[in-house]
């Protein structure tokens, strides 16, 4: 099983591989979105469309997942250092000192940024309740509104139609 798995590894990092792939998006890709538009406009065989070209983009993110990054190859990752460059051990106390300086500003900025973002959302929060009332507030007189017009049509329609004229001299007079 390995074998094969490094042969779609190589065919995949080929140049035909990677124009195999790029196809296979684009196909897909265009699958679904014909699908999509099939679902929308509600034509026959839609679920059966989506369903195809859904599992084919699935099929193809497999695949994908086997294509490496150019440059990138599988060995040329290097490993993690067991233990981190700057250690507490190589460390020196001047080299501490700076660290602990620099680490005393930037937790200042920090708290600085904090506030200004706590007054922002103050402020929001403010914005947004005022928002919210006046939301409330249209939606009852759309209320109000949507009765009054309610209320016109009722009396317009309660309105006697008027009399046609039988001929032509009556609209003159």
């Amino acid at each position: 099983m390995k074998k094969y798995g490094e042969q779609l590894i190589r065919f995949l990092s080929s140049r035909q591989g990677k124009r195999y792939l790029h196809f296979c998006y684009s196909w897909g890709a265009a699958l679904v979105i014909i699908g999509a538009m099939f679902k929308i406009l509600h034509f026959s065989y839609a679920n059966e469309m989506l369903m195809v070209a859904m599992s084919l983009e699935a099929v193809i993110f497999v695949l994908s997942a086997f294509d490496f990054p150019e440059g990138l190859p599988e060995k040329e990752i290097p490993p993690v250092p067991a233990r981190p460059v700057n250690s507490p051990a190589k460390i020196h106390e001047a080299d501490y000192e700076e660290t602990l300086r620099i680490l005393t500003r930037q937790m200042e900025r920090l708290t600085g940024f904090i506030h200004s973002v706590n007054t922002v959302s103050g402020e929001i929060e403010k914005h947004s309740f005022t928002y919210g009332v006046q939301i409330r507030q249209m939606g009852e007189n759309l209320k109000e509104l949507n009765l009054l017009y309610q209320q016109l049509i009722e009396q317009f329609d309660k309105q006697p139609e008027p009399d046609e004229p039988e001929d032509e001299n009556e609209i003159l007079n």
